[in-house]
């Protein structure tokens, strides 16, 4: 970019360069030095003077050439401190900076359900799958802004303000979801995915990691907007997930990107079929050792049990209805003195019935014959 606004606020490039690391090291002829790594820069104040405004400019292009971003990248950053930006580094297999246009579609779906995915999951709590619209969800999608392509590939940038706007209506009234925990679900949720497709991939097929996952964000909806990000299961490409956070409400999370190759795509949609297929079962049966026990009256007893899950209704010679993973059993009174006993002396435990697909993990509730110690 040859030239940039004159209009670049002093008082935010300076907020932008306390953040990433620059000291304020004195004064020079009315302008602020910041120094890092032996690089300095002048920063005026306030515009006074009639070079002020070529001081902010290439103080802008040096950032952006140590950064090694465009300088439309760092204003926007400098302007919007505000923003949580998860970028999403497509491989084409095209000329920089461009991409088919059937893969560039299917991407922009990819990312928006990834973000809608998210908030639903903010709003209603984890889900295997989810179903029907939101209108606050909608609401919050309509304030991110996608930015147009970088060097490296084609990649594009979700602008994503942390913080909803001030509401001016009666404050009874639900406030728009906070994008700075659509964020962070959005995160931890492509994390998980990302753990249990690269175990998944390397292996044998076991689907147990992603409904395991479940708690944390995972869902058939967040797998199947991955494999439209990737362009499909015919036209799988591997792509990148990375995350800047806002400079005004700092958060340890990592930035390092996410690689997803095309196995682990492939896994990925898979995935995201027996997720959802899982959800509308109705039925499933576990055999495994009680890790857990959990009681808070007589109406609320529960086991955790690791071992084989059989999901059924579900399977086929593609999709296997049974994987290694964990779920929850509750229990009435009596099926829980028996899994006292059973984990006390590490007997595997059986236990078939009602699977509820509203629950925020995997969790059968027993027939009154199927909980049984083998």
């Amino acid at each position: 970019m040859k030239n940039l606004p004159a209009d670049i606020d002093p008082g935010a490039l300076s907020g932008y360069l306390a953040s990433h690391g620059w000291r304020l090291e004195g004064r020079w002829r009315g302008a602020n030095v910041w120094e890092s790594n032996g690089d300095q820069l002048l920063v005026p104040t306030e515009l006074e003077y009639p070079d002020d405004e070529a001081l902010l400019r290439t103080a802008v292009r040096t950032l952006a050439e140590r950064e090694n971003r465009q300088d439309y990248e760092v204003l926007l950053d400098i302007a919007e401190p505000a923003m949580d930006v998860p970028s999403f580094r497509l491989h084409p297999g095209t000329t920089t900076g461009t991409i088919p246009m059937p893969l560039a579609l299917k991407a922009m779906q990819g990312i928006h359900d990834l973000l809608k995915t998210s908030a639903l999951s903010v709003e209603r709590g984890p889900h295997l799958h989810f179903t029907g619209r939101s209108p606050q969800v909608e609401q919050s999608l309509e304030r991110v802004r996608i930015g147009t392509t970088r060097p490296g590939s084609y990649i594009f940038d979700a602008r994503v303000p942390i913080e909803p706007p001030a509401r001016l209506t009666i404050d009874a009234l639900p406030s728009p979801l906070s994008g700075r925990a659509v964020m962070t679900r959005l995160y931890t949720s492509t994390a998980a995915v990302h753990a249990a497709a690269d175990h998944t991939a390397q292996g044998q097929i076991d689907y147990g990691p992603f409904v395991e996952a479940s708690g944390v964000g995972v869902s058939s909806n967040l797998c199947a907007a991955i494999g439209r990000l990737a362009g499909g299961i015919t036209k799988c490409r591997p792509f990148d997930i990375s995350f800047a956070w806002a400079r005004t409400r700092q958060i340890d999370f990592p930035t390092e990107a996410m690689v997803f190759t095309e196995a682990m795509v492939r896994t990925v949609i898979k995935a995201g079929t027996v997720l959802e297929r899982v959800s509308k079962s109705g039925q499933a049966a576990v055999t495994g050792t009680i890790d857990t026990l959990t009681t808070t009256g007589e109406l609320d007893k529960r086991a955790r049990v690791r071992g084989m899950v059989v999901m059924e209704r579900i399977g086929t010679a593609d999709d296997p209805a049974t994987s290694h993973g964990i779920v929850w059993v509750t229990l009435t009174s009596q099926q829980y003195d028996q899994a006292i006993d059973a984990h006390r002396r590490g007997r595997p435990i059986e236990a078939r019935g009602t699977l509820d697909p509203d629950s925020r993990r995997l969790e059968i509730r027993p027939f009154p014959d199927g909980f049984r110690i083998r």
